[in-house]
């Protein structure tokens, strides 16, 4: 009886390991698949022009963006991607500050002098894990000065639960770890937007350290 038990266990089991196996390449993308078609409603004032500089990639896991676990939890394969990550992460700032309606110029060094605001930041962490459910995590600092004062510094850090019952593994971790970075980059720029206007006529006026986002659903 015990042995029909364990047998029909790990036939149970058989699609789920079968699957695991192999690292799976994807693509990253942004916006996410989730987000509507709705237009975004334009300022009633218009935002300042920022200079975005190239994000730096310090993540501490750089040779995958994510693990798969067969059906008795092991780690089986990873996730890995060609895409350039940092670039991937600042292409979801510049379109959601552009949303907003900042003017956004992209720029690969910081500037000697500027009248702008200047933006610059690190990619923290890129990864997601998938099991039962993939759960995506992005984070990612950045630094906010103004003629050589720094307004803002903090970490936005985007969480999100993604359950997908389609064994096509690479787009549906792409799909994950682009809503956790919308949560991330949708936090920074409500923030910016809230608090850049009135920080460059008063440069006194400074945020909290650090700031976490979860977005709904999410754990």
């Amino acid at each position: 009886m015990k042995r029909a038990a364990l047998l029909a266990a790990l036939l149970l089991a058989v699609p789920f390991t079968g699957c695991a196996f192999g690292n799976r390449d994807l693509n990253l993308t942004y916006p996410p698949n989730t987000r509507g078609a709705a237009a975004q409603s334009s300022p009633t004032e218009p935002l300042p022009t920022v200079i975005l500089i190239d994000f730096l990639d310090q993540r501490t896991e750089k040779a995958a963006v994510g693990a798969i676990h067969n059906g008795f939890g092991a780690h089986t394969a990873d996730a890995i991607t060609k895409s350039n990550v940092a670039d991937w992460v600042m292409n979801a700032v510049t379109l959601e500050l552009q949303g907003a309606g900042f003017k956004v110029i992209r720029a690969h060094s910081v500037p000697k002098y500027s009248e702008n605001s200047i933006i610059t930041g690190e990619v923290l962490t890129v990864y997601c894990n998938m099991y039962t459910k993939y759960e995506g995590s992005v984070s990612f600092s950045v630094t906010v000065r103004y003629q050589g004062q720094e307004l803002l510094h903090k970490t936005y850090d985007g969480k999100i639960t993604y359950k997908s019952h389609s064994t096509k593994f690479g787009p549906q971790f792409a799909e994950a770890l682009s809503q956790s970075l919308e949560g991330a980059a949708k936090a920074f720029t409500a923030e910016l937007s809230r608090d850049l206007p009135a920080a460059t006529i008063n440069p006194g006026l400074t945020s909290a350290p650090s700031t976490s986002f979860v977005p709904l659903g999410g754990k």
